[in-house]
């Protein structure tokens, strides 16, 4: 089933009817998550409703994007897949959120309806990694190179950089 953009959907009838959603949602539906990253692309989602063995209504599927996140190391942005498996159940009742959060994630809706963006968005936001270069090796990073060592410690350069030169002249002109 295909829907419009920012249609409200009816949970409750999508569950009763076993309906399957496939959505593509913009960076402009997905606020929270679009401040988080540098650039984005088309979110891919596709949603299966259904209702559990205790008769609440589910929301199974997943969401991809292709999101530009800024590396750690070099800050670059990078451009990652971000690819979210979502299992939700969703109720209007927060005393009955709290007691089914014990055991799975809830999305508490205000009981007309609720949006795909509103389904996928908290759980792309939890699917972006931690650090990027710790998880992905950074083709940016510089690599660590070092002069070779020399018979010579301090180059004219060298002294010329140091902001203590002045500081060691003094010193050594300096009669005790």
């Amino acid at each position: 089933m295909n829907t419009r953009e920012h249609e409200r959907l009816s949970y409750l009838d999508l569950a009763k009817r076993k309906a399957r959603v496939t959505r593509r949602l913009s960076g402009s539906e997905l606020p929270r998550f679009s401040k988080l990253i540098d650039s984005w692309g088309i979110a891919e989602v596709e949603l299966a409703f259904a209702f559990d063995d205790d008769g609440h209504a589910q929301v199974t599927g997943y969401a991809e994007i292709e999101a530009g996140l800024v590396c750690h190391r070099c800050s670059e942005s990078l451009t990652r897949t971000i690819r979210v498996r979502l299992s939700v159940c969703l109720v209007a009742d927060e005393e009955l959120a709290t007691t089914l959060g014990v055991d799975r994630e809830v999305l508490i809706t205000d009981g007309s309806g609720v949006t795909v963006a509103e389904i996928v968005e908290d759980d792309l936001i939890l699917g972006l990694p931690e650090r990027l270069c710790e998880n992905d090796p950074c083709e940016l990073t510089p690599g660590f190179s070092y002069p070779p060592h020399g018979g010579e410690r301090d180059t004219d350069e060298d002294r010329e950089a140091n902001p203590f030169s002045v500081l060691k002249q003094f010193k050594q002109n300096r009669d005790f």
